[in-house]
């Protein structure tokens, strides 16, 4: 019982740690899947949001053109202390829509959708950088150019690095110059060709700011992992035509999660864990089974030695007696002989008859020699 107890504490430690090593792939799947569950949902939600497209990316173009500056970070902070922006346009003043009612396609605050094929990463782009965000997909940095392109835009993209329960910008830094990001939004296809790559620290905001005329996409996460320090910026410009590849790649589904390989790891460790559980269990089985007949064996035996030793003492006792007897009527009648034990009486009844026999036969031997018991001599008359 001790061993097969072993046996199922072993296998369980060894499903705690196959379980461990494999969690944080087990729970990045399911946060890809979850996040693949938005953004290919996100086409039918556009076509269905009001204000209508055109609009909403009309608006988005507005809120643009009246930053007056990129947004200004402090240190260790993911939230602008400054956002940029006017109520309503200086040259035409038409009214424009708040930060967190730009390109909104429903309560979930989902503004867009970014994919970075080299590293394997398709994300739902939503307001704001909030610790609540973050955790659920990548968060447009409020205070920077909306993701609908133009002349003179710089739109600011981040998300987590290193969380356990998701991959995220985790292989960002895995990023080269000469890859290609893209942002769907509102139907709008936006891709980027990466040409700057720089760890910078986190007040240095000068780097995300406007440049004259050109339009700048950049996505950040923090480094060193664990420690983040520092911020990673991969900044890439826009590509004018839109390359046809991903205009045809629009709206599909998610290629995300790919094939769950971490599934194989815990599947054979769960298979050689219960082949070694019935392994064990086998053997208890036949441990337990062979225990009845190991008792009555043993316990026949008892008996029968027991049996034995007091057919030896009977039989000693009565060889004693019969040898007794003899020697007293040896002169005149002769040896008696005393017939063998039948039976089991065991060895040492036999040994101590004949040991009776042979001495009986030694005082008749006497006897004759020496003619019978000594006489006195005869009187002369």
């Amino acid at each position: 019982m001790k061993r097969l107890g072993t046996a199922f504490l072993v296998g369980f430690l060894v499903l705690l740690g196959a379980g461990l090593w494999f969690y944080p792939s087990v729970a990045g799947w399911k946060a890809q899947w979850e996040q693949s569950q938005l953004v290919d949902d996100y086409a039918t939600e556009v076509d269905h949001a009001e204000p209508g497209k055109a609009e909403q990316l009309a608006q988005a173009h507005l809120y643009n053109d009246a930053l007056s500056a990129g947004a200004v970070l402090g240190s260790n902070e993911r939230i602008p202390e400054g956002v940029g922006h006017l109520a309503e346009n200086p040259e035409s003043g038409e009214k424009i829509l708040p930060y967190m009612q730009q390109l909104n396609v429903g309560e979930n605050d989902l503004m867009a959708r970014l994919r970075i094929p080299s590293i394997d990463v398709d994300l739902p782009v939503y307001h704001g950088t909030s610790d609540e965000t973050l955790l659920k997909g990548a968060g447009h940095l409020e205070g920077t150019s909306l993701p609908v392109g133009g002349k003179s835009t710089h739109t600011v993209v981040t998300a987590h690095r290193g969380l356990a329960s998701a991959t995220m910008f985790t292989n960002l830094d895995k990023v080269k110059e000469g890859d290609t990001f893209t942002l769907e939004v509102f139907g709008e296809i936006l891709t980027y060709r990466v040409f700057s790559i720089q760890v910078v620290l986190p007040e240095e905001s000068e780097e995300v700011r406007v440049q004259e005329g050109r339009d700048l996409a950049t996505l950040i996460t923090c480094t060193p992992l664990g420690i983040n320090t520092h911020r990673i910026l991969v900044t890439g410009e826009r590509v004018i035509p839109t390359p046809q590849s991903d205009i045809d790649d629009a709206g599909k589904k998610s290629a995300l999660p790919r094939f769950p390989w971490w599934a194989v790891g815990l599947g054979v460790a769960l298979l050689l864990v219960l082949v070694y559980w019935g392994y064990e269990i086998r053997i208890y089985r036949k441990t337990r089974k062979n225990l009845p007949d190991a008792a009555a064996s043993g316990n026949t035996g008892a008996a029968s030695n027991s049996g034995a030793a007091s057919s030896e003492s009977t039989a000693a006792s009565a060889g004693t007696a019969n040898t007794a007897g003899t020697v007293g009527v040896a002169g005149s009648e002769g040896i008696t002989k005393i017939a063998p034990a039948s039976g089991s009486a065991g060895a040492k009844a036999s040994r101590a008859r004949r040991r009776s026999r042979r001495r009986r036969r030694r005082i008749g031997r006497h006897e004759r020699f020496a003619g019978g018991p000594e006489s006195p001599p005869a009187t002369k008359p």
